[in-house]
């Protein structure tokens, strides 16, 4: 069995989308050839741990099974992204959002799959009308970044509810027996991207155009401020948290499956493996000795490995190297696992 492993993650090692583990490599001056073998050894190593102590689970996953649908089930992916001039010190232009829909088992190239898309400029997003957005004073505090990233997630959401009504390139409405895979914004938190970071700093507000496009679904809305919405309101109304509020209600009621998708990370994230030496290693963190006064004890009811106090020593080495969560667990489980 350990052999079988080894072979498995040696292959995965080889596999392209490894390339980026490489890249991190460079980035901490590793030699190419240490930093792999480094991996492969500790990804054994907790796969070993996690066996013995029966923590890794088989589940039945039955992939070819599941996405057999035959051509009868349509699924949209739906991302966002920032529109900028590939030269050094470009600034954003923009914000575009792809729809891309495919229809699994449909082989024929008329029906099968089509790509729509949508993008707006920076200089027609934010309502300026009596203030420059570039003026950081008390009544117009702009986090020109913060910006940028909560109407890329608002345009998101909009193209849910524009693709959901049919709104969009395509003439049929998704079902029920559809699939939408919406990328981040329901996923991380709405309020970070909230751009009053106290209270006597002001939100802009987005141009009416702008705000009307995004409400795709009108007059069929799903809050009470936005039916019986006034003249007073309209300006505060087309900030970020109502909006976001009002087309995150509309996904939530849709009849169309809907689901916020966490793409695979890139970087540097450890937060699991943290978690994972902490528990084999009981390492006390200052986390653990907080929880520990609220009378938490270890998750995991398992045995200490080996008996050492080599947790530390261990988060040293992941920190060294860089090693992300996605490119571990890329490695220690097998499929179905």
């Amino acid at each position: 069995m350990t052999n079988n492993i080894e072979q498995k993650i040696e292959a995965r090692l080889k596999k392209p989308f490894f390339t980026e583990m490489l890249i991190m490599a460079v980035s901490t001056g590793s030699n190419h050839t240490k930093y792999i073998e480094v991996v492969k050894e500790w990804s054994l190593f907790f796969r070993k741990k996690l066996e013995e102590r029966n923590l890794i689970k088989k589940i039945k996953h039955r992939p070819k099974e599941f996405w057999n649908f035959k051509g009868k089930k349509k699924i949209y992916n739906i991302d966002g992204g920032q529109l900028s001039l590939a030269v050094p010190g470009g600034a954003t232009m923009g914000i575009r959002v792809g729809t891309y829909k495919v229809k699994p088992g449909d082989y024929s190239k008329e029906t099968r799959e089509g790509f729509d898309d949508s993008s707006t400029l920076i200089s027609n997003l934010v309502d300026r009308t009596g203030h420059s957005h570039y003026e950081e004073d008390g009544d117009f505090n702009l986090d020109y970044k913060k910006m940028l990233e909560g109407s890329r997630m608002i345009m998101e959401l909009a193209e849910v509810v524009k693709q959901a009504e049919a709104k969009g390139k395509w003439n049929d409405k998704p079902s029920k027996n559809d699939i939408i895979f919406l990328h981040g914004p329901i996923i991380y938190q709405a309020a970070m991207y909230h751009l009053s970071s106290d209270q006597n700093s002001k939100s802009p507000s987005y141009k009416e155009d702008f705000f009307n496009k995004l409400l795709q679904h009108s007059p069929n809305f799903q809050l009470d401020i936005f039916k019986n919405r006034n003249k007073e309101d309209e300006k505060d109304l087309r900030t970020f948290l109502p909006i976001y509020c009002e087309l995150g209600n509309y996904i939530k009621n849709s009849n169309v499956p809907i689901y916020g998708v966490v793409e695979r990370s890139v970087n540097k994230s450890s937060v699991v493996q943290k978690a994972m030496i902490g528990e084999l290693y009981q390492t006390k963190t200052r986390e653990w000795l907080m929880l520990k006064e609220r009378d938490f004890g270890w998750s995991w009811n398992t045995k200490r490995v080996d008996g050492s106090d080599e947790g530390e020593k261990v988060l040293d080495i992941f920190k060294q190297y860089m090693l992300g969560d996605p490119n571990l667990f890329d490695l220690i489980p097998d499929e179905g696992e």
